[in-house]
């Protein structure tokens, strides 16, 4: 696993970027981040009434939605 969650550039990503005279950053990986903060300890206990867990459950759910997404996008 890659540190801070910095992914290399995808082909796509870098093509385009050289096309139009800059060069590719870096992609950040959403996975990373979101299981960073799902298992990071918060200052304040839940008054949302939503357990943890659920919590955890529901941004993995939605990040796998949001990278399932994108690769659709990038392959139309």
């Amino acid at each position: 696993m890659m540190r801070g969650g910095s992914l290399p550039p995808t082909i796509k990503q870098r093509i385009r970027a050289e096309a139009h005279g800059k060069t590719p950053s870096v992609r950040r990986s959403t996975t990373a981040a979101a299981l960073a903060a799902a298992t990071a300890p918060s200052a304040s206990p839940s008054v949302s009434g939503v357990a943890e867990s659920d919590r955890a459950a529901a941004i993995a759910a939605a990040v796998r939605v949001g990278a399932a997404r994108r690769e659709m996008a990038l392959a139309a």
